[in-house]
């Protein structure tokens, strides 16, 4: 198995090209070193075309938020002047 989340296009088309010849699921999967899901995912999806992500920062909605809450409760719990011993 890889430890890289995503195939390149390459690996894609030759996983598409070897199904097409009558390769099995599990036997492109052991050539190629990827996860059978992973050769069942392309299958499926019948393309070579890698997919881009669009990831956003989960916590950046959240991020002027957490900034304020964490500085009162160290100031109520008495961290935030040096008197919490």
């Amino acid at each position: 198995m890889r430890n890289n989340p995503m195939l390149s296009q390459s690996q894609r088309t030759t996983i598409l090209e070897l199904n097409r010849q009558g390769v099995s699921k599990r036997q492109i999967a052991r050539v190629l070193g990827v996860s059978r899901l992973a050769v069942r995912r392309v299958l499926r999806s019948n393309s070579s075309q890698v997919t881009e992500l669009h990831r956003p920062e989960k916590a950046e909605p959240y991020r002027q938020q957490s900034t304020p809450r964490a500085y009162h409760r160290e100031a109520r719990d008495g961290f935030a002047e040096g008197t919490g011993d």
